[in-house]
C-alpha cells in the first residue's frame, strides 16, 4: 500500500513539473512578446482611466504614421478623413463603433497614385478614403518634405475631445506654385485649410464638428511637430 501510495506520489510530483515547466516556458514566451512590443510601440502610461493617452511611434516610412492610442471604455470610437478642398468635393463622413479592446495602434499613410492621393488608416479596420485629383497627389508627392505637418500632441486628452490624429497644410509660396500649374484658381482655398486632416473621437465629438467650420490658419499660430523619419 505505501509503495503504491509512494508510485502515486511521484507521478504526481512529476505531472506537476511538467505542467509547471509548460507554463513558465509560456509565460517566458508572452513576456518576450511583450518586450518586444513595448520595445517598438512603448508603455502608456494611464493615469486616469476616463482619459484619452496618446503617444506617436516611429515610423519606417516618411509618409506614413503611428500612434499607439488607449481609449476610455464604453466610448463609442470613430474616425474622419477631410479632405479640405478637393476637386470632387470628397469628405468621408463620420464611422463610429465600439470596440472591446482598449489600447490599439492607429496607423495612417498618405499614398499618391495614378487614381489621386489617398489616406490609408487602421482605425477600426483597414480602410482608406480619397479626396484629391491625381495632380494634387503628385504635387504633394513631389514636395513632402516641404509640407507643414502638424499632430496630435502626446499625453492625455479629454474624453469629449476631438482628437486631430493628422494635419498636412501646403505652405503659402506652395499653395500659388500649385494654382500657377494647374490653372485651377479654386485651391486657393488651400492656404487656410489642410490639404487633408485625419481625426478620431467619440461618436458625440465627431458629430458637433461633422459640419463644423475648418480651422484656418493663421501665421505664427499652429505649431507643427516634424516628420519623424
Amino acid at each position: 500500500m505505501t509503495r503504491a501510495f509512494n508510485f502515486l506520489l511521484c507521478v504526481a510530483i512529476l505531472v506537476g513539473l511538467v505542467l509547471f515547466f509548460n507554463a513558465q516556458s509560456r509565460f517566458n514566451s508572452v513576456q518576450s512578446d511583450y518586450d518586444r512590443l513595448t520595445a517598438r510601440y512603448g508603455v502608456l502610461d494611464i493615469k486616469d482611466s476616463s482619459k484619452f493617452y496618446v503617444k506617436r511611434i516611429e515610423a519606417q516610412n516618411e509618409m506614413e504614421f503611428q500612434w499607439r492610442v488607449y481609449r476610455p471604455d464604453g466610448i463609442s470610437f470613430g474616425y474622419r478623413v477631410d479632405w479640405g478642398y478637393s476637386s470632387s468635393g470628397i469628405s468621408m463622413p463620420a464611422k463610429s463603433f465600439t470596440l472591446r479592446q482598449r489600447e490599439s495602434v492607429h496607423i495612417c499613410k498618405i499614398v499618391a497614385t495614378e487614381s489621386g492621393l489617398h489616406a490609408l488608416h487602421t482605425t477600426l479596420d483597414l480602410a482608406g478614403s480619397r479626396g484629391h485629383n491625381k495632380a494634387v497627389a503628385d504635387f504633394v508627392k513631389e514636395h513632402w518634405l516641404e509640407l507643414d505637418i502638424e499632430t496630435i500632441a502626446d499625453g492625455e486628452h479629454d474624453a469629449d475631445e476631438l482628437l486631430r490624429f493628422l494635419r498636412i497644410w501646403i505652405p503659402p509660396p506652395l499653395v500659388e506654385q500649385l494654382i500657377n500649374q494647374t490653372g485651377r484658381s479654386q485651391y486657393k482655398r488651400l492656404l487656410n485649410e489642410p490639404v487633408l486632416e485625419y481625426s478620431c473621437g467619440s461618436r458625440e465629438a465627431l458629430r458637433k464638428t461633422l459640419h463644423a467650420k475648418p480651422k484656418k490658419r493663421k501665421r505664427g499660430s499652429i505649431e507643427f511637430s516634424p516628420t519623424i523619419k
